[in-house]
Formats: C-alpha cells, sequence, structure tokens
C-alpha cells in the first residue's frame, strides 16, 4: 500500500495533473489546426491545380476537334461509308482515294498514340492501323449505341486490353456524328481512339498523397482517374456529389473515414473533374502541419522537462544523497549515519533493505567462494581417483610376467613409468600443470600401455614449442587417448593415435586423432546417455574446462564410423 508521505505518491500526482493538462491542451489545438490546415490547403490547392488542367484539356480537346473535322470533309470517307458494297471495282478506287486523303492530311492525325477508326451505316469502316484490326473491335464500338444528331463530338471510354490492335488498357474514344451537308442524314461515326493516359498526365503532377482524380462523364462513367482501378466503371454516388456541389466541397464518410468532394464541370467534355481528398491521408503530407506540430510539442516538452526537474530534484534529493553514501563505500551497511535521509518513508525502507542486502550478499559469496573452492576440488581429485583399476592391475600383471622372463630393464622402466604417472595423479593436489609435463607423463601411460597390447598401437605427439610452458588442466588429453587404446582398434591390427598441440591466436588447440572403428555418437551429452564406456572421464573433461574458462570452451567430437575419431580440446591462452 502507497503511503500518503511517498516521494512516489507526491510526484505522481503532480506531474500526472500537470502532464494532462498539457496533453489534453496540445490535443485539442492539434486536432483543431489539422482540420483546418487540411481541408483549406486542399481546397485551395484543387482549385489552383483545376485552372492549368481545365487549360491543358481544352487545348488538348481543341487538337481533337481540329483534327476529326479536318478529316471528315473527306469526300472520300463519304463515298466510303455510304457506298452499296457489291461494286468491287468503285469500291477499290475509293479505298485508294481514301488512302492518299489519309496521306496527305496525317499532320491532322493527332494527338500522338492514337488512330482513326471511320464505321459507316453500311457496315464498312475504316482504321488508319488496319494492317493491325482486329474485327471485334467495332462489335465493341456497336455496343456503345452512341447515336447523335449533332455536331458536337462526344467522349467515352473503353477497355481495350484484350484487343490486339490496341497497345493500351483503356482508350478513350473522341466520337463525330458523319452527317450528310444536304440532306442532315447521319451515315456514320468517326472515331478517335486515344491512351487514356493521355488524359492522366495532364492531372498527375498535381496529385498528392491520399488525393484521388477522376474525370466523370456526364451519365457516371469513370472515363480517366489516378486509381485505375475505377476506369470503365459507373459510380454513381460520385456522380450524385457532383451534380449536388455547385463548385462547393461536400464533406462524406466513406468506411467510417472523412472525405472532402470537389468537382468542378467541363463542358467540352460533358464531364466532370473530380477532387477526393481522404482527410487522414492528406495530414501526412501537409508539411506545414508538421511545422505547427514540432512548435507546439517543442514548448510542451521544454514546459514538461522543466517541470519535471524541478519536481524530481525537490522530492529526490534524500535518495540522491543516500546513492552518494552508497557510491563512496565499499558495499558496506549505511545505519543511521545520516538522519537527513530519513524524511520519507521510501528513504527509510531503501536504507534497512540495503544494509539487510550488503549483509546477505557478504554472506553468500563468501559461502559460495568456499562451496566452489570445494567443488572443484573435489571435481579434481575424483578425475584423479578415476585411473581405471583394471589398469592397475593389467600393469601389475604386466610386471609380473616381465620379471618371470627375466626382463629387468623393461620391469624398471614399467614400474618408474607407474609410479611417474602415479606421482601426478594421486600425488598432487594441483588442478594445472604446464603442456611439457601434461606429454611427459601421457609418454609414460602410452608405454605402458604399449607393453601390455603388444607395441600394436603407435602413439605421436607434436606439440608446437611455443606451448610446452602454457598451463592447462591437468588430465585433460588421457581420458581420450585410454578410449582410444581399448575402443578405437577392435579387430585392427595396427592403430595410430597422433596428438597436436598448437596456439592459435588466443587460445589453444588440442586434437587427438585416431584410424580407428570411429563412432556414432558424437554429441559429449549423449555420450553418458548412451552409457558409452569411458564417456563420463570425457564429460567430465568438457565440464572441467567450461567450469574453469567459461561456455564458449571445452570439448568437440568428429567422429564416423570406419574413418576414425577427432577429439578437439579449445583452451584460452
Amino acid at each position: 500500500m502507497i503511503r500518503k508521505d511517498s516521494i512516489f505518491n507526491r510526484v505522481l500526482w503532480i506531474n500526472s495533473i500537470y502532464i494532462s493538462i498539457i496533453c489534453f491542451l496540445l490535443t485539442i489545438l492539434s486536432i483543431n489546426i489539422s482540420k483546418k490546415i487540411i481541408v483549406e490547403q486542399a481546397i485551395n490547392n484543387f482549385n489552383n491545380d483545376f485552372a492549368y488542367i481545365q487549360k491543358d484539356l481544352m487545348e488538348y480537346n481543341y487538337e481533337i476537334v481540329q483534327g476529326l473535322t479536318k478529316i471528315s470533309k473527306s469526300h472520300a470517307f463519304k463515298e466510303y461509308l455510304t457506298q452499296p458494297i457489291g461494286d468491287n471495282v468503285k469500291l477499290f478506287n475509293t479505298v485508294v482515294s481514301l488512302g492518299n486523303y489519309m496521306e496527305s492530311n496525317r499532320e491532322y492525325l493527332t494527338p500522338k498514340n492514337s488512330h482513326i477508326v471511320a464505321v459507316g451505316n453500311n457496315s464498312m469502316y475504316y482504321s488508319t492501323n488496319s494492317l493491325h484490326w482486329d474485327i471485334e473491335l467495332k462489335d465493341i464500338f456497336d455496343n456503345l449505341n452512341l447515336k447523335s444528331d449533332s455536331f458536337n463530338i462526344g467522349y467515352r471510354i473503353a477497355n481495350t486490353s484484350n484487343i490486339k490492335s490496341i497497345k493500351y488498357k483503356n482508350s478513350l474514344l473522341a466520337i463525330k456524328p458523319l452527317i450528310d451537308n444536304n440532306n442532315k442524314n447521319l451515315y456514320g461515326h468517326m472515331y478517335l481512339v486515344i491512351d487514356e493516359r493521355a488524359i492522366y498526365s495532364m492531372y498527375e503532377r498535381y496529385l498528392v498523397d491520399g488525393m484521388t482524380f477522376s474525370l466523370l462523364s456526364s451519365d457516371g462513367q469513370v472515363m480517366s482517374s489516378s486509381d485505375s482501378s475505377k476506369i470503365t466503371s459507373y459510380d454513381y454516388d460520385l456522380l450524385n456529389y457532383c451534380q449536388n456541389d455547385k463548385n462547393s466541397p461536400i464533406k462524406v464518410k466513406k468506411k467510417g473515414l472523412s472525405h472532402t468532394i470537389i468537382s468542378n464541370y467541363i463542358p467540352f467534355f460533358n464531364a466532370y473533374f473530380v477532387a477526393d481528398i481522404n482527410e487522414a491521408s492528406v495530414s501526412n503530407s501537409l508539411n506545414s502541419l508538421k511545422y505547427y506540430m514540432i512548435i507546439i510539442i517543442g514548448i510542451s516538452l521544454v514546459l514538461i522537462i522543466g517541470a519535471t526537474y524541478i519536481i524530481s530534484y525537490k522530492f529526490s534529493k534524500p535518495l540522491l544523497s543516500l546513492v552518494d553514501l552508497m557510491s563512496k563505500g565499499s558495499l558496506e551497511p549505511i545505519g543511521d549515519n545520516n538522519s537527513k535521509m530519513n524524511e520519507t518513508y521510501e528513504i527509510r525502507v531503501l536504507t534497512e533493505a540495503y544494509d539487510d542486502m550488503i549483509e546477505k550478499i557478504d554472506y553468500y559469496v563468501k559461502n559460495l567462494i568456499s562451496e566452489e573452492e570445494e567443488r572443484r576440488k573435489a571435481e579434481l581429485n575424483a578425475l584423479q581417483m578415476q585411473i581405471n583399476p583394471h589398469f592397475l592391475y593389467n600393469t601389475l600383471s604386466t610386471i609380473k610376467y616381465l620379471a618371470r622372463g627375466e626382463k629387468i630393464n623393461e620391469v624398471e622402466n614399467t614400474i618408474d613409468a607407474l609410479i611417474s604417472i602415479l606421482r601426478n595423479t594421486i600425488g598432487t593436489t594441483e588442478e594445472m600443470a604446464t603442456i611439457e609435463s601434461e606429454i611427459e607423463n601421457l609418454k609414460q601411460y602410452v608405454y605402458i600401455n604399449k607393453l601390455r597390447f603388444g607395441g600394436e598401437t603407435n602413439v605421436t605427439f607434436k606439440v608446437d614449442e611455443s606451448c610446452r610452458n602454457l598451463l592447462i588442466p591437468k588430465l585433460i588429453i588421457q581420458p581420450f587417448i585410454e578410449n582410444a587404446f581399448f575402443h578405437a582398434f577392435t579387430g585392427n591390427s595396427r592403430g595410430e593415435i597422433n596428438v597436436f598441440i598448437n596456439k592459435c591466436g588466443n587460445f589453444v588447440l588440442v586434437e587427438i586423432m585416431d584410424n580407428g572403428i570411429g563412432m556414432e555418437v558424437t554429441d559429449i551429452n549423449k555420450l553418458k546417455k548412451k552409457k558409452i564406456k569411458g564417456g563420463i572421464g570425457i564429460k567430465n573433461v568438457d565440464e572441467r574446462i567450461k567450469l574453469i574458462y567459461g561456455e564458449e570452451f571445452g570439448v568437440k567430437i568428429d567422429s564416423e564410423l570406419g574413418y576414425g575419431t577427432i577429439i578437439s580440446i579449445k583452451i584460452p591462452v
């Protein structure tokens, strides 16, 4: 339970109230400024940009009207689209005349990335890319049902992604009715097929994040849009907004998000140019809003930091005095050396807890050191006493047989070797030994075993001269040589054991290699589980090394059945 006089309670309540007021005011102010900037800047940008967009669209429309009007005046066009199909000679002459006319008026085949298609009431059609024309395009035009008795040019959009002769996905169709000036009858239609991206390019540079531009026909079809998925579809909701807009912004909700719709009517296209503003997304692109937020947050941070510093200093001064006393001492109890520190409940509790902790740490450290030292000595003694009793029995038996054979020199050498082994294992409690002394002890061990096994196993020691005087834990190599003698060469007439000791940077690498039968288990932790003879000694070596030097050092086993075994021991210098 928190006491009323605690420093936590005082700082918590004062800072909570202060920060809450600042954050509340900051939030309200930020929201109001954000909304105002988003709406006003978006509307102003669109109104300013639309003037340029409308100008570009008007010039583009004039270019289209000029080209279609010029070409439609061709007598050859009228004759081609009105004459009966049966007269082949006349038809041929008409086609030649039409081709010559189109060639002479190539300059009017504008804009770029467009071509002309003329469809007559006599079912004849003509295309400027006739060499690559597909008949299915005529069906698309016919299905549009665009009949007109006026001289105005109309615009529609069609998906032409499946038409091989047209390389763009969506085509804007500028449609001009062909009228006989004599009788005012409609004898066909002329279509200018335009890449929709030509329209998109006129407003692309004015787009910002969170804003969508669309060109919407008077019947609700999306003829161009920055959202390409909407092109050719019908958006009647958006059309309704445009018809009710009257050039004023309209606030709407889409999927729970606030949007602002702004539209302007373009007479020559008989369409609406619409801007759909996602207020949440647009705010990310408004640099001015970021400046406002930086200023507000900066002022707030200065106020909060200043207040927090003053408050914290006032109520933390006793705590700072306590920390100062702790930092000067050598982990000794503080007690009641400074009564001024006992002003608050927390300081009193901390002082008492610190004194109690120091006493416990001192007690545990002393016990831990003592126990760890005893443990290491016990482990070493246990390892030293792990000399296989059978080794002693067999060695003594070997000496007996040598004595019976009156091989006095071999008896003496064998006894000397055994004495040396016992002196360096049982006769001393020292944990470390030089590499040179360990090698000499191993040679005595090898000598005895070669007498026992008839000298069929050859052991070679190759030691880097720079390593001979380095200290290593005793008896970390002997268990692996012992294991090789007893297990590696079963059924072999001759075995080879090579011991390599080299200095590699900041550590010593000991490698014991044999050409024996190998083994399946190479994980040290599994050796004990598999109850492999010699496994306890091997695991003991690995644990001793890790205990002394750390987990990154120890024993690694690399073995394969039929190919031998490599033991690697890594020890720091």
